[in-house]
């Protein structure tokens, strides 16, 4: 069931459609999401915590789950992270929470340190590769999302993406391209009024 709504979710083309899946869902509000990141998932907009549960943040993601009438929503995003230090608390930040699914989105910090190369690449994918596989492997639903269009790096940001449809193809999980969503294709990076300053949404 909770698969499910998740696909009926990601299909929505626009923001009635996806009301409309959430007003027919009969989810219990005992599932449980993490949404697991970075800066950009931990949140950094002015909008308060709800006071009935001071655990969601202020990010995208548990905002969005929150308005769905979803209520146990973890966000384990953290400032700064890469994929290395993500996979590093895994265990402890996402898995020990003991959810249903959780949203992954990670890679925006690997791709503006210095030096990004084809080793970097792969490990990045290795880390991603290894966070699915624990999920699955403690019947964790995982969705991949990937990294939005920051304007830095934008080269690199976009020659990663097709790693992230490997992936998700390679382990039959369902993918989220915020990418895609958030591109401007003339320029490469954020469309006009998505993000102030070219990093965070």
């Amino acid at each position: 069931m909770f698969r499910d709504f998740i696909a009926r979710g990601i299909a929505a083309q626009n923001r009635n459609e996806l009301r409309a899946v959430a007003a027919t869902s009969t989810l219990s509000r005992s599932f449980r999401v993490v949404v697991a990141g970075d800066s950009i998932t931990a949140g950094s907009s002015g909008r308060p915590n709800h006071p009935a549960n001071q655990s969601w943040g202020r990010g995208y993601a548990a905002l969005t789950l929150w308005q769905s009438g979803l209520r146990g929503v973890v966000n384990a995003g953290v400032g700064g992270n890469t994929s290395t230090q993500m996979l590093a608390r895994w265990q402890t930040d996402v898995l020990a929470y003991n959810p249903d699914a959780v949203l992954l989105m990670i890679g925006t910090n690997d791709v503006v340190t210095t030096g990004f190369n084809d080793a970097k690449l792969a490990t990045l994918m290795n880390n991603i590769e290894q966070m699915v596989v624990q999920s699955l492997a403690a019947n964790v639903l995982p969705i991949i999302v990937t990294p939005p269009a920051k304007d830095g790096n934008k080269a690199d940001t976009r020659r990663i993406i097709p790693f992230y449809y490997w992936l998700t193809e390679a382990y039959s999980v369902r993918l989220i391209d915020m990418f895609a969503i958030t591109v401007d294709p003339a320029s490469g990076g954020w469309k006009a009024g998505l993000s102030d300053d070219g990093t965070p949404p």
